[in-house]
């Protein structure tokens, strides 16, 4: 039987290894489903009207959609796994996107991000985006090591406007 100080010596040792030579993992199952909070069109069918918001165009949407970028039990290497989707900014005109990025435990994706835990968020403040029109944001997600990282960029800016985060996945 292992008592807790040889667990503990074997975790230290194993990141010592780890912090010398990165490449010793070759790779590792995701411990959770990581995504971030959208909105889509509502549909009466698929989606609960707790979820219905109006927007001042008058479209019906449902908010709180999660958005998976990699799914729990996924096998990623160091540095080497990504995923990104592109959306637009909620209303026209926004001068401020910010990104919500969630994490399930669960098997199978959530419909809602509420069903999720928040583990952090990007605040982008947009650039191109003209009155009458909604930035196009691209999102995406590094996964491979225990800090991976969270990028925002709007499109349409030539790559300068952009924000990134660190997450620490052992510790969300």
């Amino acid at each position: 039987m292992f008592t807790d100080a040889d667990i503990y010596t074997v975790i230290i040792v194993g990141a010592v290894i780890y912090g010398q030579n990165p490449d010793v993992i070759c790779s590792r199952k995701m411990p959770f489903t990581y995504g971030i909070s959208t909105a889509v069109p509502f549909d009466y069918n698929k989606h609960s009207v707790v979820h219905k918001y109006t927007r001042s165009d008058g479209i019906e949407v449902c908010e709180d959609i999660f958005k998976t970028f990699i799914l729990k039990g996924d096998t990623v290497a160091p540095e080497k796994k990504s995923a990104e989707h592109t959306f637009n900014s909620p209303t026209a005109g926004n001068t401020q996107v910010t990104v919500e990025v969630y994490k399930s435990g669960d098997d199978t994706p959530p419909m809602y991000s509420s069903d999720c835990r928040r583990v952090g968020e990007l605040v982008l403040q947009t650039r191109s985006c003209q009155m009458g029109q909604k930035a196009l944001i691209k999102v995406k997600m590094m996964f491979g090591g225990t800090k991976d990282s969270v990028e925002a960029q709007e499109q349409g800016t030539l790559g300068m406007n952009k924000v990134e985060a660190k997450f620490d996945w052992l510790k969300n």
